[in-house]
């Protein structure tokens, strides 16, 4: 099973040991001057007011970006300011001007969005929220890739929003599997399958569909992940088209794949670090299926190839056959 990959314009989320790619919320950090003292919530929520926008068609995007904003962010939605932080804004001809007040009045920000799309702007001001009041960025304007069969166009890749909507084909030539966008959304890495029953990376530029092949990237059993910057693409893959598949790393654009594992072992699942400086994937092997299976890490230096791979015991079993999703350390 390839995996749904979930990417974010200005950070890339991988997922280990499973067929879907989800997105955490826990574990925000809030900025300490944004909340005044007083200011009630729910655990583990903070309060934010969202308030009317002004100008017209105020009443629908008021209405749209708090939905945004409650399903993509920890912030729980009150009526009244009362020491919240404030969001706030006004619709202009094609543009939004969004503006974002401490609890205490302060301005954090104020920003006109213009992207052509009323939704596209209020999922970037989302975004923006979420980036100043949590120090992380949101996910209101991520994409998801996935490969979908359809009748008449088997192993195709689609594109959609966090949500789901706006599902889009990438128009791409023959049977494609394991798609990794990067994290500016620009990009994708995917594996074309050939009619040998092997597969071979490439790398599509979207907005002009683009494809460049990755050199020495052709094998089986296919993973992919570009990193946080966007510079390098880790793969794992069987070379020969056996059981045993290792990984690779190339730098991008045009780099060619080099091996960063030749084990008698399959690795797979490779994903990265938020700040891009580790690559992880999972070992197997059936002695590690009995102690439930263990992560394989390597410090890249350099977007150089490390010399080993370093294994690294998991804090809990997987049962052989269960998929788990992992997610590294911030």
């Amino acid at each position: 099973m390839y995996p749904l990959v979930i990417s974010h314009r200005r950070l890339s989320l991988g997922t280990l040991f499973t067929g879907l790619a989800a997105i955490a919320l826990g574990g925000w950090l809030v900025t300490s001057d944004a909340v005044s003292p007083g200011a009630a919530s729910r655990p583990g929520q903070m309060p934010v007011t969202v308030a009317p926008f002004e100008g017209p068609g105020g009443i629908e995007a008021t209405a749209k970006l708090r939905q945004v904003i409650g399903r993509t962010t920890p912030f729980q939605i009150g009526q009244t300011p009362a020491g919240n932080p404030v969001v706030a804004g006004k619709i202009g001809s094609g543009f939004i001007e969004g503006r974002l007040m401490a609890g205490n009045g302060r301005a954090l920000f104020e920003k006109r969005y213009q992207q052509g799309s009323l939704d596209l702007d209020l999922r970037q001001f989302a975004d923006d929220v979420a980036l100043t009041l949590t120090k992380r960025p949101g996910i209101a304007t991520s994409q998801i890739a996935f490969t979908f069969i359809e009748a008449g166009r088997p192993h195709q890749i689609y594109l959609c929003d966090f949500d789901g909507g706006n599902v889009r084909r990438v128009p791409l030539q023959g049977m494609q599997v394991a798609p990794a966008l990067s994290p500016d959304g620009t990009s994708l890495a995917h594996a074309t399958l050939r009619p040998d029953g092997l597969a071979a990376v490439h790398l599509t530029e979207l907005a002009t569909a683009q494809s460049r092949a990755v050199p020495g990237a052709i094998g089986k059993r296919m993973e992919l992940a570009i990193s946080p910057d966007g510079e390098s693409l880790a793969m794992s893959f069987s070379p020969d088209g056996g059981p045993n598949s290792d990984l690779y790393l190339a730098t991008l654009p045009r780099g060619k794949a080099s091996a960063v594992t030749r084990t008698p072992v399959p690795e797979s699942s490779p994903s990265w670090s938020p700040d891009g400086r580790r690559m992880v994937a999972a070992l197997c092997s059936p002695r590690h299926r009995r102690l439930g299976g263990r992560i394989c890490s390597s410090t890249i230096s350099g977007r150089k190839a490390p010399r080993r791979c370093r294994p690294v015991r998991l804090s809990r079993s997987i049962p052989p056959g269960r998929p788990m999703d992992l997610r590294l350390p911030s």
